[in-house]
């Protein structure tokens, strides 16, 4: 652990993490106020409510963001040093580990608002920018890519190069630069399964038709049917809904001999809809 990084301490018998690792040198608070001003266009809650948080560390800006009414999805690679991801999931932060490399990442297309990079050490122009282009693919249309990093990095001749092809890149893909080091407006790809399936050089274009520019509102998000969805329908959505809501009430919160105070986190297997 760097001296100067702070995203977690002892305190008693307890783990305190303030939020203040390598990025967040002043607290998680202080960077999420920061893409705020820099960008008031994003609303937590409302208009960003599902995002992607790439080299997550402890997961403290997904952590943050849950009381914004926004679910994070957290990942990173295995950590040599400190196991970050399990201490992100004893948070009760949703989290796995996975890196972007050779493999398409196991999320569906046009998942995800917003797409969170701090110093997430990934070289998004590598191999003629195929990790890139793997983020245009979860990326919802309209979606926002931040990537961010310390200051000490713009000076940097290798960084600054990094950045010039970065920028190159996103203007042949259509992405709109917003603000220079804070967010990045993009374009979303054709359904298609992710899981066990290479990185990919190229973007499909958009399903006929159109698609709409930003989902439900949060509440009627969890019972509608996305747009790319094809095999079901909203009422079969709304009937698994329906199901697991009168399951969960009266079954699982009031018979089981499971104390819910200390749960924090879940696998659902087999989920169906998510109900």
């Amino acid at each position: 652990m760097l001296k100067e990084q702070n995203w977690v301490k002892k305190e008693g018998e307890f783990l305190v993490f303030p939020g203040g690792g390598t990025q967040f040198k002043y607290g998680v608070t202080h960077y999420v106020e920061f893409i705020e001003k820099a960008l008031p266009v994003i609303k937590w809650g409302k208009n960003i409510r599902v995002v992607l948080d790439v080299g997550c560390g402890v997961a403290s800006f997904g952590g943050f963001l849950l009381d914004k009414d926004v679910i994070t999805m957290s990942f990173a690679p295995k950590d040599e040093h400190e196991a970050q991801i399990q201490f992100a999931l004893e948070r009760g932060i949703p989290a796995t580990l996975s890196v972007i490399g050779t493999q398409q990442l196991t999320f569906p297309t046009n998942a995800f608002d917003l797409i969170h990079c701090a110093r997430c050490r990934v070289h998004w122009d590598a191999d003629g920018g195929k990790p890139l282009l793997e983020l245009n693919r979860v990326l919802r249309p309209g979606g926002f890519f931040i990537w961010s990093a310390t200051p000490v990095y713009r000076d940097n001749d290798r960084d600054s190069k990094i950045w010039t092809a970065i920028v190159s890149l996103t203007k042949s893909i259509c992405w709109k630069v917003v603000a220079k080091t804070v967010d990045s407006s993009g374009r979303g790809l054709e359904v298609n399964a992710s899981w066990y399936a290479p990185l990919r050089q190229c973007i499909s274009k958009l399903p006929s038709g159109g698609v709409q520019k930003w989902p439900e509102l949060w509440h009627k998000q969890l019972v509608s049917v996305k747009p790319q969805s094809v095999s079901a329908d909203t009422k079969t959505s709304k009937k698994d809904t329906e199901k697991w809501s009168e399951i969960v009430s009266d079954v699982y919160l009031e018979r089981l001999a499971v104390n819910w105070y200390s749960v924090r986190n879940v696998m659902d297997m087999n989920t169906g809809f998510g109900g």
